[in-house]
């Protein structure tokens, strides 16, 4: 008779998930992680990062120039 796992003994997530910090853009499901290829600019004092295959911005950080 086997004992089931406990909370410490769960298995690895299977390879193919990407990580945590992946990005994904909405409009055209590009996907990469938050240092790979994604174009980061800014603007208005803000960060904003834009996917390369289709320009949509698809993360921005900081405040508006409007909201300081």
């Amino acid at each position: 008779m086997s004992v089931p796992a406990t909370d410490t003994e769960r298995a690895p997530p299977p390879d193919d998930t990407p990580p945590k910090t992946t990005l994904y853009c909405s409009a055209c499901g590009h996907e990469s992680p938050a240092t790979g290829d994604w174009l980061v600019r800014e603007r208005d004092g803000r960060t904003v990062a834009v996917c390369p295959v289709c320009r949509e911005t698809i993360a921005a950080r900081g405040l508006a120039s409007d909201e300081r």
